[in-house]
């Protein structure tokens, strides 16, 4: 199994120069298993390049493009619309959203496309693209089981426990811990998983400031990657206010607790 970052950077979109060593796009992961399955971890702006390079045949998957969406929120969907595979007809996607909300995912991304706020509609895009949502215990996705788990956000959102190539790759962004006590149930999603991605957004200074945001710290991540027994700890979904010299400070400070965390960074590619 694979994991490459196409986007680590949460809430909106920093593309100045100050950013781009860790990456100013938006959350989107790409995760490759031995048979090339591709499943594409959120929609964030970080899917316009993955989507550039899948247009080379050399990098197109066999089984056509999976992409999982966590929760609803603008930076997980935004890039979508910029998907170059989903304008030609040769490509099959399917689009998984999250299970059990009140709205579904096809209404999300026909409506952020809708007039007025984009000038092509989805029903413009020429690929075969179909629509469901995850089952609330497991999915299978080609040679991939999916487990998803609720996450502790505003509005809602779901972690995911992908099991692919006898390896685990655990996903838990867009959540906020609770005071006092390791949130058990990303616990049992990251329970002995090769690599956790955590939402690490905020320093535990800001937390003290920020309580109620939906988002946890890097302290609070990797005390679950402890308890849980992951191999590797990945930091992510950086605050935007956070520039490059402030995630090299996290970096150090991270790497001082844990020889085993790392922080994500655009392009970085990690082989399970």
């Amino acid at each position: 199994m694979k994991v490459r970052f196409w986007g680590v950077r949460g809430s909106i979109p920093t593309p100045n120069a100050e950013y781009m060593q860790y990456g100013g796009n938006t959350p989107c992961i790409e995760i490759r298993a031995t048979n090339n399955t591709l499943l594409i971890l959120e929609a964030g702006t970080g899917i316009r390049k993955l989507g550039k390079k899948l247009m080379d045949q050399a990098y197109l998957p066999h089984g056509g493009i999976n992409i999982l969406i966590s929760h609803h929120h603008w930076d997980h969907i935004q890039g979508f619309p910029f998907f170059e595979p989903a304008f030609h007809d040769k490509h099959k996607i399917f689009v998984f959203g999250a299970p059990q909300t009140d709205y579904r995912i096809h209404t999300i991304m026909e409506g952020q496309m809708a007039y007025p706020y984009f000038p092509v509609s989805l029903d413009q895009m020429r690929a075969k693209i179909r629509f469901a949502e995850l089952k609330k215990d497991c999915t299978q996705v080609a040679d991939s089981l999916i487990q998803t788990f609720p996450l502790n956000h505003p509005q809602g959102a779901n972690g995911f426990r992908i099991e692919a190539d006898g390896k685990i790759f655990a996903y838990a962004s867009d959540t906020e811990h609770r005071a006092g006590q390791i949130d058990k149930n990303i616990v049992a999603l990251a329970r002995d998983a090769d690599f956790l991605v955590y939402d690490c957004t905020y320093t535990p200074e800001e937390y003290e400031r920020k309580k109620g945001w939906g988002h946890s710290t890097y302290r609070e991540g990797l005390a679950i990657a402890h308890e849980a027994g992951v191999g590797r700890f990945g930091v992510f979904h950086h605050d935007p206010e956070h520039d490059d010299a402030f995630m090299d400070r996290i970096a150090s400070e991270v790497g001082a607790l844990s020889e085993h965390a790392l922080v994500t960074r655009e392009g970085m590619e990690i082989e399970l």
